[in-house]
């Protein structure tokens, strides 16, 4: 029983490296595209910075997500793209995404709704973050 909880806490740590933090998430689904140099990532996800781009491709590398691929040019350049691990996440990346859309519709009408009865000085029958169009998505 002891190396099921330990085998939860390692599936855990992986999800969390892999998508705890919101440039690993931006960079992997920028790679769903295809091959990118730095520059481009660098280019695409706006206000990072080089440093930090650098330390999440590395991590990305060391967790089997990403290769890199330096070619011995006359100009040096450098590849990121993903291995088959990295693109098996796509279904889960675009699950996320729709949910995510999804939500923000339907919390921003709850909003809508809440602004309306506070405007018209009745007291909301809900909790909008509670209603059931928020619990069934």
């Amino acid at each position: 029983m002891k190396n099921i909880g330990q085998d939860m806490i390692s599936s855990f740590e992986i999800i969390r490296r892999i998508s705890g933090d919101k440039w690993k998430f931006l960079i992997i689904t920028h790679l769903f595209n295809g091959k990118r140099r730095f520059s481009e990532l660098l280019y695409y996800i706006d206000s990072i910075s080089k440093k930090v781009l650098a330390e999440n491709l590395r991590e990305l590398e060391h967790l089997g997500i990403l290769y890199r691929v330096t070619y011995d040019d006359p100009i040096p350049r450098v590849e990121y793209s993903l291995t088959s691990i990295g693109y098996s996440l796509q279904p889960v990346f675009q699950s996320l995404i729709l949910w995510s859309l999804n939500y923000a519709t339907a919390y921003k009408e709850q909003l809508r709704i809440l602004e309306e009865q506070e405007a018209a000085g009745t007291k909301p029958d809900s909790d909008p973050l509670l209603d059931d169009e928020l619990n069934t998505l």
